[in-house]
Order: structure tokens, then C-alpha cells, then sequence
């Protein structure tokens, strides 16, 4: 009589450890998968940071990042993400391959693209993208001016990290 209550019991935790493992952003328990790091809240795969308070958040794969506040954030995705900063504060942005960024604040965005990524760079402060590892960023800040490092880094609207 035990054998079908375990294997319940198993299928109950195989599948919410699945569930877990796959959500996204959902609100981080101390592990790899990320999530609300700090003064932020998701509902699956959308995260946001609300207006006051800096923002820390960071996902896996095929989540929406926004930051609206005015203290700074930082939105950090693997790949295929959405990461948005429309607030007044400074954002740093990582993302990966496939992922759209916009820049649309008052505040200052530091942009990273470790695969190809698209970055709109329309706010009114700084825009600096840096594309890592030989990633294609198309960005109007990239039409503008783009500058290749010594360590291979594309950078535009900004300067090399590393001295020439």
C-alpha cells in the first residue's frame, strides 16, 4: 500500500522542482536561478522594481526586466530577455544572446551584451554599450560611434575599460 502514496509523494516533488527550475524570475530562494535579488517584485516571468528603493534582479532565460524607480538598478538575464530602465536612476544592464534592452530614463544606463542583442538607447542620460565576445549589438548608440578594444570588447558611446 505504500508504493502508490511514494510514488505520489515523488511525482508531487518531481514536479515542483520543475516548476521551480523553469519560471523565470520568480522570487529568488539563494540559488543560481535569480530572481528578485533586492526591492522588487515578479509575477512569473516579469519582474519590477518599483519606484523607490535601488533595484537588484536577474533571470535565466525569456523574462521581462523593468526598472521604473528612481534609485538605480541593476538587470542582469542569460538570454532572451526583455530588460527595460525607464526610471530616473542609473541602470546596469547584462544580458545575453537574443535579449532587447531599452535605456529609455533620465538616468544613465551601462549596458553589456554577451550574445547578439538588440539596445535602444533613447533616455536622455548616458548610454554606454559594451558587446563582449564577439556579440553584435545593433543599437543607435553603436551607429554613432563604436570603438573595438584591445580585449576584443565592441564599445559605443563610451571608452575602452581596458588601456590601449
Amino acid at each position: 500500500m505504500r508504493a502508490p502514496h511514494r510514488s505520489l509523494l515523488t511525482h508531487v516533488l518531481v514536479s515542483l522542482c520543475c516548476a521551480a527550475l523553469f519560471s523565470g524570475c520568480e522570487r529568488d530562494h539563494g540559488n543560481y536561478f535569480g530572481g528578485c535579488q533586492t526591492n522588487c517584485e515578479c509575477s512569473g516571468p516579469e519582474c519590477l522594481c518599483p519606484t523607490d528603493g535601488a533595484c537588484e534582479m536577474e533571470c535565466l532565460w525569456d523574462c521581462n526586466l523593468e526598472c521604473t524607480g528612481t534609485e538605480d538598478c541593476y538587470l542582469g538575464c542569460d538570454e532572451g530577455c526583455v530588460a527595460t530602465c525607464n526610471g530616473s536612476g542609473d541602470c546596469s544592464m547584462n544580458v545575453g544572446e537574443g535579449s532587447t534592452v531599452s535605456c529609455m530614463g533620465s538616468g544613465d544606463c551601462m549596458i553589456g551584451c554577451s550574445g547578439d542583442c538588440h539596445v535602444d538607447c533613447k533616455g536622455s542620460g548616458d548610454c554606454v554599450v559594451r558587446c563582449h565576445n564577439g556579440a553584435d549589438c545593433s543599437s543607435d548608440a553603436c551607429e554613432e560611434s563604436a570603438i573595438q578594444c584591445v580585449d576584443g570588447t565592441v564599445v559605443c558611446g563610451g571608452d575602452c575599460l581596458i588601456a590601449e
